[in-house]
């Protein structure tokens, strides 16, 4: 008769072998490994992350699970602690293959570490066999990545032209699809806590584009700086350029008037002379409105309006008017860039003799 102790280890011989013999016709169960969480069964590995950008990156991994079990959600933890709180790219399904998965994080913070891990949530395929529904969530070793800082979207450039009323100012959209652009333009103001910001365009054709400011103070200092609004994967969002500045020029002007003015058998005549100070500009014309209105322009309507167009010699025009009565007289400039600038008006009259600095 054999011994109880022989009829144990006899029993628990087989019992092992029932097991291991179980265990290995489970083709993706795999081998009882004592040294890993629920003995290697489990796999769910994540792969290193790719695409990384300041702002979002791709995550893949894949999940083994034993036979009698299937997914009915999985994803990937990530956030900026490493611990399971955070679910991204979660997706419910009724079991699933077992090939690579991935999906991209967006939202993310530039310049910062990111911990994730491939997560599972499973239960038995088999109803009937198990009365009772066995969902447990499970999750993989944790790995990191690092976003990059924020690139360079958009560029500001010096200004093409500066002038005492306004400056042409270029940008130059970088980094980025041209579709991925919502809108741009520029912020400019007289101080870098309060900028006025004006919309250039919404579909740009070209990375570099430009807008000219006008009625600006002459002899000022603005500063200035270029923006792109972009929208990445439904997200919109604002980035500025860096913060320059531009200087207007002094506004030309007349500095000093003078006229003669004397009767004539047929009214009146006078010579006429003004001068001034062009600040590097230069003169395509210049002369004098003489009307009965003090504040006519070039642009006056009336019949009442003569124009004598002066000789000019340096920064000196003169000319010379004949005028049945008193009149009233303005000098006038138009410059390389065909803006006009006006002098004060005077009223002529007999032995008016006078000159006048502004």
């Amino acid at each position: 008769m054999k011994s109880p102790v022989f009829l144990y280890h006899a029993l628990a011989a087989a019992c092992i072998l029932l097991l291991t013999t179980a265990c290995s016709n489970s083709e993706n169960i795999g081998t009882w490994d004592a040294t890993k969480p629920d003995g290697g069964l489990y796999q769910l590995e994540a792969q290193p992350a790719t695409n990384i950008e300041f702002d979002r990156a791709t995550l893949t991994g894949t999940i083994k699970i034993p036979n009698h079990l299937k997914v009915v959600e999985y994803g990937f933890y990530c956030g900026t602690e490493a611990d399971n709180t955070h679910k991204a790219c979660t997706e419910k399904v009724d079991g699933m293959s077992q090939e690579p998965f991935s999906c991209q994080v967006t939202s993310l913070n530039a310049n910062t570490t990111y911990y994730y891990c491939v997560y599972a949530v499973t239960d038995y395929v088999d109803k009937d066999l198990h009365r009772y529904s066995d969902k447990r969530t499970l999750s993989g070793e944790m790995h990191t990545f690092t976003t990059p800082g924020v690139p360079t979207f958009i560029r500001i450039l010096e200004p093409t032209v500066v002038d005492y009323d306004g400056a042409t100012l270029r940008g130059s959209i970088t980094s980025t699809p041209l579709e991925d652009v919502v809108s741009y333009g520029f912020g400019y103001g007289t101080s870098e806590s309060y900028m006025k910001t004006i919309e250039v365009g919404t579909t740009p054709i070209t990375n570099e584009y430009s807008y000219t400011l006008t009625n600006l103070r002459s002899n000022t200092k603005y500063s200035y700086y270029a923006y792109v609004k972009l929208k990445r994967n439904d997200i919109t969002k604002t980035y500025n350029g860096s913060t320059l500045a531009f200087t207007t020029t002094s506004q030309p002007k007349f500095t000093r008037d003078s006229y003669k003015c004397t009767k004539t058998d047929s009214g009146l005549e006078a010579d006429l002379a003004a001068e001034f100070n062009l600040y590097g500009h230069s003169v395509k014309e210049a002369g004098f409105l003489i009307s009965k209105t003090r504040s006519m322009t070039l642009q006056t309507q009336g019949n009442d309006i003569q124009i004598v167009r002066g000789n000019v010699k340096e920064n000196t025009c003169t000319g010379h008017a004949e005028f049945e009565s008193s009149r009233y007289v303005r000098p006038y400039l138009i410059l390389d860039n065909d803006k006009e600038i006006y002098g004060d008006g005077q009223y002529l009259y007999d032995g008016y003799d006078m000159s006048i600095s502004y």
